[in-house]
């Protein structure tokens, strides 16, 4: 590989600053741009639940401000795998998307007491949706959100 970079390099500094110029525009339009069409699994679900307007399946509506336990969103996305057109990403991907796409989530961890054990649960806490579409956009441009409203 690496006498392939050294060749690619000596093209480079044989060329002038046009052929240059030109070789840097070729590859910038041949880049992948962000948008719906490149996304990876944890992308689509996530897209999907912004296009719904449901953060979960069978709950009406976005529940912004209450605490999700992280374990339901996680079978949720779990359950949206299955789906043949998605290859299987693990949790970790989700979890990674939700705080790349979403800087001011929160993560929740309530303990308790149960039978004389402590137990700990985790919650996110989600922003509304306008927020989380603006954030979605922020990274991969403008979305056509439909006739979905806000709850």
């Amino acid at each position: 590989m690496m006498g392939l970079i050294d060749a690619v390099h000596s093209i480079i500094e044989t060329m002038n600053p046009e052929q240059e110029a030109e070789l840097l525009v070729w590859m910038i339009e041949r880049q992948p741009q962000p948008g719906a069409e490149s996304l990876g699994a944890p992308e689509k679900w996530w897209l999907g639940k912004l296009r719904s307007g449901e953060l979960l399946v069978g709950a009406p509506g976005w529940i912004d401000g209450h605490l999700i336990p992280v374990e339901v969103l996680d079978n949720d996305y779990i359950q949206a795998l299955r789906r043949p057109e998605w290859p299987p990403r693990g949790i970790l991907s989700l979890r990674r998307l939700l705080v790349n796409l979403l800087p001011g989530i929160d993560r929740v961890t309530l303990r308790a007491k149960v039978n004389g054990k402590i137990r700990y649960d985790h919650y996110y806490e989600f922003p509304g949706l306008e927020e989380c579409r603006s954030h979605f956009e922020a990274v991969y441009g403008k979305q056509d959100w439909g006739t979905v409203h806000d709850s």
